[in-house]
């Protein structure tokens, strides 16, 4: 089954007031015209063929993950500082380190970061989605194979982990060779993600929640396993991240 390839924002406008006459447009506003019109990630095409034996097609940017019994949508990118932008334009908060509540043209395409448990949550309802639980995400990534990461055994060279020493955070598409079985991509490195607990999770400390994955400057291998470490819920810290979950 190919699964279909989206734009970073799931499909939707740019956050920006942008002119229809390129000529008439500011230089920022051209530059982010240029953006408008760039194919989303090219290069993960081939990372996002992946093997399935069902054809449901499901929301745009999102795959399929069965968890137990649980089949749910999941997205296959971290949200991206466009996606972000949207929300706060409609009157969410945005990240404190984002300038005049907006990003920086260079990290459009970045994962938003510095954003808390309850602005992670306030963010997935308003998309009309949700928080992936902790056994979503881990099936996601290890896919039906239970395999240790994402691609199989540890590769440093496939992921934004410290390892790799690439020194920050990237584009959502910079490691198409991060994918997961479902087509997930960055689920290990880049930035950590936030997950909510189940009652059969292991417990976490009141006021905090499950951070996986590891990031670029935190470990992603622990014990020859995905990293995982307990955050406070209100931390904002700059290499931890989300992605959205959706019912199937």
């Amino acid at each position: 089954m190919r699964i279909a390839t989206t734009r970073a924002n799931g499909g939707q406008s740019m956050p920006y007031d942008l002119a229809d006459d390129d000529e008439q447009a500011t230089v920022p506003n051209r530059r982010l015209a240029a953006l408008r019109r760039e194919p989303f990630a090219e290069s993960v095409g081939a990372a996002l063929e992946v093997d399935s034996s069902s054809d449901v097609i499901g929301p745009p940017g999102m795959v399929l993950v069965t968890a137990g019994a649980r089949q749910s949508w999941l997205d296959v990118t971290e949200v991206t500082n466009v996606d972000y932008a949207q929300f706060v334009r409609d009157g969410g908060m945005p990240p404190l380190h984002w300038c005049d509540t907006r990003p920086s043209l260079q990290s459009l395409w970045w994962p938003v970061v510095g954003i808390s448990l309850v602005e992670a949550w306030q963010y997935a309802e308003w998309a009309g989605k949700r928080l992936p639980t902790r056994s979503e995400w881990l099936a996601a990534a290890r896919g039906p194979g239970g395999a240790p990461f994402p691609w199989g055994g540890w590769d440093p060279q496939r992921c934004n982990c410290p390892e790799a020493r690439f020194g920050g955070v990237c584009r959502v598409d910079r490691f198409p060779r991060s994918a997961s079985p479902i087509g997930c991509l960055d689920l290990v490195g880049n930035v950590r993600e936030w997950v909510c607990s189940e009652p059969d999770d292991p417990p976490v400390p009141p006021g905090h929640a499950w951070a996986l994955g590891g990031s670029y400057r935190a470990a992603c291998v622990r014990d020859g396993a995905i990293a995982s470490s307990i955050v406070r819920a209100h931390s904002r810290l700059p290499d931890l991240g989300f992605r959205c979950a959706l019912d199937a």
